[in-house]
């Protein structure tokens, strides 16, 4: 089974992602290919995150940074899809922006409550 991706309609991540330097994008693609391929399993998926119960966040360690994009199962399909919510780094273990769970948060109950707050997204191919 493939897994398939979604983002938040205000594209902020696709635009963070294709802003990212070269090495940075190649690293985070690979990772949610390998997310597509393994669902929850994957081992660069990780949550839920402590008190923010319905958010992962994708550990890509890059030549630039630590990426952490937040995203949720579902949440139409919990079983088959992940939404990408908001971009994150994170820099000597602090998340940032420090605000970006809190707002992932609220995202996913926007999309809960109304679907189409969402557009399909594809993973580029190497």
């Amino acid at each position: 089974m493939v897994w398939v991706f979604w983002e938040y309609v205000t594209l902020e991540f696709s635009e963070w992602r294709d802003g990212l330097p070269k090495r940075d994008r190649a690293i985070l693609d690979e990772k949610m290919r390998m997310i597509e391929r393994n669902g929850q399993s994957a081992t660069c998926l990780k949550g839920p995150l402590g008190s923010f119960r319905h958010l992962y966040k994708i550990k890509a360690r890059g030549p630039t940074f630590e990426m952490r994009p937040l995203l949720c199962k579902g949440p139409v399909d919990m079983d088959a899809e992940f939404t990408m919510l908001k971009p994150m780094i994170e820099k000597d273990f602090e998340d940032v922006p420090a605000t970006a769970k809190g707002e992932a948060e609220r995202r996913r109950l926007e999309l809960k409550a109304d679907k189409n707050k969402r557009v399909r997204y594809k993973v580029p191919q190497p």
